[in-house]
């Protein structure tokens, strides 16, 4: 069988099986060189089998660009007033949702008097607080220099999302962390002064505002000083 007899059997089977014929009209860069070789349909002396004719496919259409162009295919815009949306609030569960945080500095004024200070984001107090710090301690008969080193006490301990962050627990542990004598302690900060008296029944606390709140209100600084020596 001749070579151009054999590609045209290759050819013709193809074609029957729809599958498309592919040949380069230039020569390929690169490619071996072939011998120029004319379609044969089919063998000489034999009826070509049908093809089957499939259906050209559309050529694809650009997107439809969607604008003020296509306004007439939008949907209508109803003129009904849109209703406001409802916040639906994530039911809390207990304290743990809003449990409290504070960072508060514990110390001793004076014999019988101490002193619980409710700190703010410095890590430490300004030289003005603790000038009047130190003020109210020798009014109360203390000596500055002879005080006791602070302890700093931070609520929550940790981060720990499955332990118990709650005020209850807060009230537990601050029964146990503020190691104060009996006498009268001085809490600065009105929040945390209502914990101290859950824990630590046994002592008089005596809430006072902060200490930056003192020094810029001179009413309520001798309103403290009363209550002090009531």
């Amino acid at each position: 069988m001749a070579k151009d007899e054999e590609e045209g059997r290759r050819q013709a089977y193809l074609a029957a099986l729809c599958i498309p014929l592919w040949s380069p009209r230039h020569p390929l860069p690169g490619a071996q060189p072939s011998v120029p070789l004319d379609f044969v349909p089919w063998l000489h002396g034999e009826a070509a089998p049908e093809v089957a004719q499939t259906p050209a496919e559309p050529e694809p259409q650009p997107a439809a660009v969607r604008g003020p162009a296509l306004a007439s295919h939008a949907a209508p815009v109803s003129t009904k007033p849109a209703e406001p949306l409802k916040v639906v609030a994530k039911p809390a569960s207990g304290d743990q949702e809003q449990f409290p945080r504070f960072i508060c500095r514990v110390q001793t004024l004076a014999p019988g008097w101490s002193a619980v200070v409710t700190m703010g984001d410095a890590p430490d107090l300004s030289a003005r607080e603790h000038r009047l710090l130190g003020n109210l301690a020798q009014a109360l008969g203390g000596d500055v220099t002879d005080m006791q080193p602070c302890e700093h006490l931070r609520w929550p301990l940790n981060r720990n999302p499955a332990l118990d962050h709650s005020a209850g627990a807060m009230v537990e542990w601050l029964s146990h962390a503020l190691r104060l004598p009996h006498g009268r302690c001085v809490v600065f900060g009105e929040v945390l002064a209502s914990h101290v008296r859950a824990a630590l029944p046994h002592l008089v606390v005596i809430a006072a505002p902060f200490l930056s709140e003192l020094l810029d209100d001179p009413v309520r600084k001798r309103e403290l000083w009363r209550s002090l020596h009531g």
